[in-house]
């Protein structure tokens, strides 16, 4: 009998039941992450493997998940680059195995809501851009991609812009707790609306042609689509993730710009990494893509 699994890290395992050292007390306690299972009524691995796959099989019944299995490399092509990345596969009678998604997964803890999504998706998903580049498809990957979001924090402003981020390229999105908390405005599936959106400048009219966010800027008569620095290039000192936040905010641009036969331009990112060789990861399967697309166009 044929059967499908989701594999994830056992670096998520290890997080989720591993305890920490207290060094007030010099005991060993639960960790941020156990704790909060805990507080929510999950006591153990197996019930928090029941709920996602609950969670997953809801969301897509033809996946039919069956169990959960935790290894060291679960996605080859990502290596173990990506703690939060996964894969769905099945099984059939004769043992034969068939790769059907990939998928994230977030902790019960999300910490830094600025940084929820973005460190959680990549660098995992620019492998899977890299290494699937030269595919015919215009896709991302080459299967689905799910994101299942494991937390119990309450959906910021911040976190529903990465959301909506998700959904616009293409990725499923499943709350595995609290899931009727998260309502996403169909307005946003459109380069226009959504660049709004994500400048956070509420003085914009509807006639405005002309709209700067902090990762690109758009020319609506034009039909120009310029991604530029501005977000990472003042202070290398703090790059830190920043490239993450570019990339999880302009994929979705990318994508919708390309759809309305924008003239897409990436050379400001690309001059970026030529000068500081600085988020090489992120940015150079990023302008492969757009390049891609650009060539599709010609």
């Amino acid at each position: 009998m044929s059967e499908t699994k989701i594999y994830l890290d056992i670096r998520v395992k290890n997080t989720l039941i591993d305890k920490k050292h207290d060094k007030k007390t010099g005991q060993m306690i639960d960790n941020n992450h156990k704790r909060v299972m805990v507080e929510n009524g999950i006591d153990n691995l197996d019930q928090y493997n029941n709920i996602v796959i609950e969670r997953v099989n809801e969301y897509n019944p033809k996946l039919n998940i069956t169990g959960i299995e935790y290894v060291e490399t679960p996605v080859a092509v990502i290596g173990r680059n990506a703690v939060y990345s996964g894969l769905i596969e099945r099984i059939d009678d004769d043992g034969v195995k068939s790769s059907l998604a990939y998928i994230f997964i977030s902790y019960p803890e999300v910490g830094s809501r600025n940084a929820f999504g973005s460190q959680h998706l990549f660098p995992g998903l620019s492998k899977l851009v890299d290494f699937y580049i030269d595919s015919p498809s215009y896709d991302l990957a080459n299967l689905p991609i799910y994101f299942v979001n494991g937390s119990f924090d309450n959906i910021t402003n911040s976190m529903l812009e990465t959301v909506i981020s998700m959904k616009l390229m293409g990725i499923n999105y499943i709350q595995l707790h609290n899931s009727n908390s998260v309502t996403v405005d169909l307005d946003y599936y459109d380069l226009k609306k959504y660049s709004r959106f994500i400048s956070n400048d509420r003085s914009l009219t509807n006639d405005t042609n002309i709209i700067k966010t902090d990762f690109y800027n758009i020319d609506i008569n034009l039909k120009k689509i310029q991604f530029i620095t501005n977000s990472f290039s003042c202070n290398l000192e703090t790059f830190g993730s920043k490239d993450r936040f570019f990339v999880i905010k302009s994929y979705p641009a990318l994508i919708l710009a390309d759809e309305l036969g924008y003239v897409i331009d990436v050379t400001a990112i690309s001059s970026f990494v030529e000068t500081h060789n600085r988020g090489r990861n992120n940015f150079i399967p990023f302008i492969k893509y757009a390049e891609k697309l650009i060539e599709k166009e010609q």
